[in-house]
């Protein structure tokens, strides 16, 4: 008889048995039999397929506590390198922070010398702006003394020149005549003495009036004051023409001073307007050269035109 107590039911086992259908027991204890046979193989392979998954289960619960021990140790190594990360993550913060205000710095520095430069660039551009306009105002003028100090200078060579070749006459008729005086006796006597005069034959002749010594000495004496006046001619022609090139010379270098000036300061200031006042003022001055003066006509007497240069 069974014992519930130390034999107890398979109750599992009872309930599948309970759950047959009603055909197989209206069909005897054979067709029972079987089918508590089959149960019963059912529930042994329930039970191998159990013990299986138990094996797998025990398998992954090994590897699950591998596992666990090893995130253990990597939990404790890391927890044993969090204060060291810590300090590492402090000096970078700290490194962060200099760089940050380091970069600030930079950038400022990059402001301050960014409006610097842009600063001088626009007043250099300014200057140079105004140093152009100005350079275009005055351009004309400053050609048109270079141009006038150039013919200045050609005429002021070509007077020189000319005062040279009046000197060489004057000096040659000079010496011609000394030469005359000194050594042609027989030229003088020719000369000076009347038509037809003859101190042995015909002395009578030569006490009149010499017409012919009369027009030869006052055609030397005539051609030796025009020699004069022309070598006076040239050298106050070449004394005027040089004070007009230098005059020519330093409006040109006083309009390319100003433009420097220009081009090294502004051109909006009182000051630099008055400057331009100045330069243009210089420019356009009327031209004197303070030399030559009205002459009389020539003077056909040697000692008045003597008198008159030395007088001058």
């Amino acid at each position: 008889m069974l014992d519930p107590v130390s034999n107890p039911p398979n109750w599992d086992l009872l309930e599948q048995v309970a759950l047959i259908e009603p055909q197989v027991w209206d069909a005897g204890p054979e067709a029972v039999g079987v089918a508590i046979e089959r149960i019963k193989e059912g529930r042994i392979k329930n039970v191998r397929s159990r013990s299986t998954n138990m094996d797998v289960i025990d398998e992954r619960q090994h590897v699950l506590q591998s596992t666990m021990d090893s995130l253990q140790d990597e939990v404790s190594s890391l927890e044993e390198r969090l204060p060291l990360l810590s300090k590492e993550n402090e000096a970078l913060h700290e490194r962060y922070a200099a760089l940050s205000k380091e970069i600030d710095a930079q950038k400022k520095n990059f402001e301050t010398s960014f409006d610097a430069l842009s600063e001088d660039y626009k007043n250099k551009f300014s200057t140079a702006l105004a140093g152009f306009v100005e350079d275009q105002k005055i351009k004309a003028p400053v050609e048109l003394w270079q141009e006038k100090e150039t013919e200045h200078t050609e005429r002021r060579n070509k007077a020189w020149v000319g005062y040279l070749l009046a000197l060489a006459l004057v000096a040659t008729l000079i010496v011609v005549i000394i030469g005359v005086l000194c050594f042609g006796n027989e030229i003088l006597e020719r000369v000076l003495t009347p038509v037809g005069c003859d101190p042995i034959n015909k002395p009578e002749l030569c006490n009149g009036f010499s017409f012919r010594g009369m027009i030869v000495s006052g055609s030397v004496l005539t051609l030796l004051t025009l020699a004069l006046w022309f070598a006076r001619i040239q050298m106050k022609e070449y004394l005027s023409e040089r004070h007009l090139a230098l005059d020519a010379r330093e409006r040109r270098a006083f309009a390319q001073a100003y433009i420097g000036l220009i081009n090294e300061g502004d051109s909006v200031t009182d000051e630099a307007r008055d400057q331009r006042a100045l330069v243009y003022a210089a420019l356009f001055r009327p031209s004197s050269d303070g030399i030559i003066k009205e002459d009389s006509g020539i003077d056909p007497s040697l000692t008045a035109a003597l008198s008159k240069l030395l007088s001058k």
